[in-house]
């Protein structure tokens, strides 16, 4: 996720790294990043999921997640605008173990700015990742 907040970054936005949402009793929301740019916000946070789970599901549910009255306050309260009231947008970069990222994950990027090139950096890196957790594993259990 650090390498899409940075990517976003260079890009213009303006990142809020893991925010502590308060939730009026309840546990507090913490998406991956709320990031705004040019009057538009997103939440998004990120996950990788087995490679037999349906992506796009998996993006929906994120999204459903953190699409709650608490989050779209705390949004309008640290970004005002200056033109009127405006509605946060939700979305969520989903992988599954193997690097394929959810189609719509896919097009919130290109949305947002990524090129396809920046995806696929994001899709070798899940990878990478998750072959140095698996080795780490098994150093642990010898």
């Amino acid at each position: 996720m650090e390498k899409y907040l940075r990517n976003m970054e260079n890009r213009g936005w303006s990142v809020v790294r893991a925010p502590v949402i308060p939730v009026r009793g309840g546990s507090p929301q913490i998406p991956d990043g709320v990031l705004f740019k040019d009057g538009t916000c997103w939440v998004v946070d990120a996950s990788v999921v087995a490679d037999n789970a349906d992506l796009d599901d998996a993006h929906d549910n994120k999204c459903a997640k953190y699409n709650t009255p608490a989050v779209r306050d705390w949004c309008q309260t640290h970004w005002p605008s200056q033109e009127g009231s405006w509605v946060p947008l939700f979305g969520a970069l989903i992988f599954n173990w193997r690097g394929a990222m959810s189609p719509r994950s896919a097009r919130m990027c290109k949305l947002m700015g990524m090129s396809q090139a920046d995806t696929k950096i994001l899709s070798v890196s899940v990878v990478e990742w998750g072959g140095k957790s698996i080795a780490t594993s098994i150093e642990h259990c010898l």
